[in-house]
């Protein structure tokens, strides 16, 4: 068994029992890791095999999410162009449940803007859209970063943070969206980012909730466990002590629930055949499940952390 990375830690509890590994839990620090840690060449057959999600092409989407999208970041978050003052009141009274649904930062400008793990491009696509020139994205998985480049301005590196050859102290604004969970040291990548961060400088990061509703009762089938790749499984006790002992100031710290990722775990769970009254509420349409999430995010057991911090010194 490997010590934990964060805090050293050997001793660790299982958090839970796989095929071929488990998820234990550092018994020092409560971060729960994967062990044993999967080979190079392991996460490079998930990466590289031209399936993952990552190297489809990215577009800028439409229908009324879109929409939807469009106007909290026009509303709460100045995005151009500014809405009328009447449809800007109404809209912030409306819509004040999405405000932190979708990039819950103040428009970056002209600040440079760094996407970690950028995929596809989708989100620089978007940025890129509103008007923002200052992009810069890594991912080193090659047929993303491809699509990255053909489809938007960017510049794409093709390689990791410390690697990248990129200025310290300069970026306003970088992006870890669902990427923490990949790395091997989640306290070594955030520690990077502070010092490529300028002062007061803003990280605005997502990561799977290991101690979600759909966690505990999904179990294995959990789409939020994603095996081999995600090397670390956070909860908000094991995370937030993390960010902060990286030199952040949390200013937003909740739970979110996005439907189709619930429709993968579902779809995985009816998979296993569940038994007993397990199998009365896998017969239930998906719709049903719906409600379910909604409470879970009212009282903070959604699927995925969303957290914005601000850079801090000394």
């Amino acid at each position: 068994m490997s010590a934990c990375v964060h805090c050293g830690t050997v001793a660790a509890t299982v958090a839970l029992a796989l095929d071929r590994r488990a998820l234990i839990r550092c018994t020092g620090c409560h971060l729960v890791r994967l062990d044993p840690v999967p080979t190079p060449a392991e996460l490079s057959a998930v990466y590289d095999s031209g399936h993952y999600y990552t190297t489809e092409p990215p577009s800028l989407r439409s229908g009324l999410g879109a929409r939807l999208q469009d106007l909290v970041l026009r509303t709460f978050w100045n995005y151009p162009e500014a809405l009328p003052p009447l449809v800007r009141a109404v809209a912030s009274i409306a819509l004040r449940p999405l405000r932190a649904r979708f990039l819950p930062v103040p428009f970056p400008g002209d600040a440079p803007v760094l996407d970690i793990g950028c995929g596809n491009g989708q989100r620089l696509l978007e940025l890129e859209r509103y008007g923002c020139s200052a992009l810069f994205g890594l991912e080193p998985t090659v047929g993303a970063a491809d699509q990255a480049r053909r489809a938007t301005r960017a510049d794409i590196r093709t390689a990791f943070l410390d690697d990248a050859g990129l200025p310290r102290g300069h970026f306003g604004l970088v992006i870890l969206n669902q990427v923490l969970e990949h790395v091997p040291s989640p306290k070594d990548t955030l520690a990077s980012i502070h010092a490529h961060l300028r002062p007061g400088g803003t990280l605005y990061l997502t990561v799977p909730n290991f101690d979600s509703a759909e966690a505990g009762f999904f179990g294995p089938s959990w789409s939020g466990l994603q095996i081999p790749e995600h090397l670390h499984h956070f909860t908000e006790s094991s995370l937030r002590p993390i960010v902060e002992a990286a030199g952040f100031r949390i200013t937003l710290w909740r739970t979110d629930s996005v439907w189709s990722v619930t429709r993968m775990s579902l779809k995985t769970w009816k998979q296993s055949a569940p038994k007993g009254w397990r199998a009365l509420l896998a017969a239930l349409p998906p719709l049903a499940w719906l409600p379910l999430t909604v409470a879970a995010d009212l009282v903070g057991r959604g699927q995925m952390l969303r957290i914005v911090a601000t850079r801090i010194d000394g």
